[in-house]
Order: structure tokens, then sequence, then C-alpha cells
């Protein structure tokens, strides 16, 4: 997760069309089926990885996410971003996720 988080990271400072094709790469690897599977069996260090790659790579093009949303992994995506809204305890992490959520929409 740390390295997939410093990529998602460092994207940024790429330019706009590698940064696209890197963030396609790796979400046609399956990079939002992992997170998914992350938000819901991971430790909370883990989950908090997790939302703050979803962050960057939404913060880059929300489409991917809407796009990754309407098929049927995306409802397992959305099901758990939901579900760790509702039981974390971390504000931060809330936050997160909440910010996911206004930039994809």
């Amino acid at each position: 997760m740390r390295l997939l988080q410093e990529l998602c990271s460092q994207a940024k400072h790429l330019q706009p069309n590698h940064r696209q094709q890197l963030l396609a790469r790796l979400i046609s690897l399956g990079l939002f089926d992992i997170i998914g599977t992350i938000l819901q069996h991971g430790d909370p260090g883990l989950q908090n990885k997790a939302v703050d790659i979803l962050v960057n790579s939404v913060a880059h093009d929300p489409s991917t996410l809407r796009a990754h949303m309407v098929q049927e992994g995306g409802k397992h995506l959305f099901s758990q971003l939901l579900q760790l809204m509702i039981t974390s305890g971390d504000a931060g992490l809330q936050e997160q996720i909440l910010e996911v959520g206004v930039l994809w929409v």
C-alpha cells in the first residue's frame, strides 16, 4: 500500500498525459478492487492509505472512479466506503472519505 500511495502521490508531479497514463494503468491492474478489499479487511493504517490513494486518484481524474462505480465492482467499493464512514471513529479518515465523495460527484 505504501508503494501505491507513493506512486499516486508522486503522480501529481508528472505531466498531465503521463499522470493520466500511470493512473489508467494502475486502475486497469485493479487498483480500485484492491482498495475495496483493503477497506473491508485492512487495519486502520492500511485503510487510511487506501483512502488517501482514492483522494489522489480522484483529484487527478474523477471520471475514472465514476466509471468504476457504475460497474459491479464499484458497488463493493462504494459499500465499503459507506461502511467505513459509519463505523470509523477516525475523524480524519471520515473527512478523507467525504473528500472522495465530493470530488467524484
